[in-house]
């Protein structure tokens, strides 16, 4: 009977040590931590952007592709539809952008093949709407980022593709990525949908489908945030005055920051705590204030729209802090007298350089709740939504963004802050 019970206990100890072996941080091809390849792409004075004849590129993707610029390289961008390009044009380095199969021409070779509808990958189709793909070749002339269909979002530029050659997305997942090579012949690619199978224990909430590695203590956190999680969803839902109609949030749950950076490929030399891809979240183990943040992006995204404009996008996530505890918007009323330099119209308008200070997080929001409070909330939503936010400004109120700024400040100097209570 001895013999017994500690053959079962061995049993056991041996279960638990493979079941964790299973869940080790997969083996990933390593990134190019430079983005050589890309900046090389991108190193000229003009940048030929091509688009299918029968899909022309929207005014919200151009925004997105000229602000994708993340390194300080600013070329100006070139838009043809693809009957228009000539012979001249073939010598430039050019940026196909559009799904794959409503263009006439091949004009590199590629590691996936035209379908009627989408594209295919060895034997593996991705034709539905969400599906994409993004390549560059190997001398670097030729970038294609080709979503199936122009209502999709931009997985490329939200994700922040570059350390590898190749990806292809389906809805906001990757599903490959790596280095391949234009005729297959060599590639070192990243199975995500098998790696993430082996990587997390899954549950659900109302609102959540939980991933959540599977060396973390998957059910106490999940007994922990399940009193949260949902709960913030209705909260902000009803403090953003929408409802909370076919709300659905994939959350993945990283045992620390530099899986989550592997899995989303974001270079090991960055800082990612959390990302937010349309209903798909990624955190750094179940830190709640990571999530809910993260949970705000994608309620925002789901219900009103997306912004690709960083000042907004973030000003807008931060001012949701305010509606749950006015002190939030004190905090970052001081920061924001205290850093009021930081704030000019190149970061208004959307640069890159919004993620040189953390301080601007603090600066967009108390800016977007001036905004808010000189146009109303749900006109507001209705702008941000369609991205013309200092458009509509300058139209109703006949001033620039500098007045704006202006204006700004003037009255930052007569808001005083509360007096903080010993």
């Amino acid at each position: 009977m001895k013999t017994l019970k500690v053959f079962l206990v061995l049993l056991l100890i041996t279960i638990s040590l493979i079941t964790r072996l299973d869940a080790q941080t997969p083996d990933f091809y390593p990134m190019d931590e430079n983005l050589e390849l890309l900046q090389k792409f991108y190193k000229t004075d003009t940048l030929l952007v091509v688009f299918p004849d029968s899909e022309p590129i929207s005014a919200i993707d151009k925004l997105a592709t000229e602000k994708f610029m993340f390194w300080g390289i600013s070329p100006f961008f070139h838009y043809k539809k693809e009957s228009d390009i000539d012979s001249i044009d073939l010598k430039k380095n050019i940026q196909f952008f559009g799904p794959i199969f409503k263009f006439q021409k091949e004009y590199s070779e590629l590691p996936v093949k035209k379908t009627d509808h989408g594209f295919l990958y060895k034997t593996e189709s991705f034709n539905k709407e969400n599906d994409a793909f993004y390549y560059v070749n190997e001398n670097a002339s030729r970038l294609y980022t080709c979503k199936n269909s122009g209502k999709a979002i931009n997985q490329f530029y939200s994700y922040g593709v570059g350390p590898y050659s190749f990806y292809i997305f389906r809805n906001a997942e990757i599903v490959y990525s790596g280095f391949v090579n234009k005729d297959l012949s060599k590639e070192n690619i990243n199975d995500l949908n098998r790696y993430r199978e082996n990587y997390f224990q899954h549950k659900t909430l109302s609102f959540f489908k939980l991933n959540i590695a599977k060396t973390l203590n998957v059910d106490s956190l999940f007994n922990f945030s399940s009193k949260e999680l949902d709960k913030y969803v209705i909260n902000l839902c009803d403090y953003l005055e929408i409802d909370t109609n076919n709300i659905k949030i994939n959350l993945y749950a990283y045992a620390d920051r530099i899986d989550l950076q592997k899995f989303i490929a974001a270079p090991l030399w960055s800082t990612v705590w959390g990302r937010c891809v349309g209903n798909v979240l990624h955190t750094t183990q179940l830190d709640l204030s990571v999530v809910k943040h993260e949970t705000a992006h994608s309620i925002i995204f789901q219900k009103i729209g997306d912004n690709s404009n960083s000042f907004w996008g973030e000003g807008f996530r931060q001012y949701t802090d305010y509606l749950f505890n006015k002190e939030a918007y004190n905090t970052d009323l001081e920061i924001t007298k205290a850093n009021i330099e930081f704030l000019n119209e190149e970061i208004l308008i959307g640069s890159s350089k919004f993620f040189n200070h953390t301080e601007n997080y603090c600066i967009s929001g108390v800016f977007v709740k001036f905004i808010v409070d000189k146009i109303g909330f749900p006109e507001f939503k209705t702008v941000y939504s369609q991205q013309n936010i200092e458009e509509y400004i300058t139209e109703k109120y006949k001033i620039s963004m500098t007045e704006l700024i202006a204006e700004f400040k003037d009255q930052l100097k007569n808001q005083t802050l509360p007096k903080k209570s010993i």
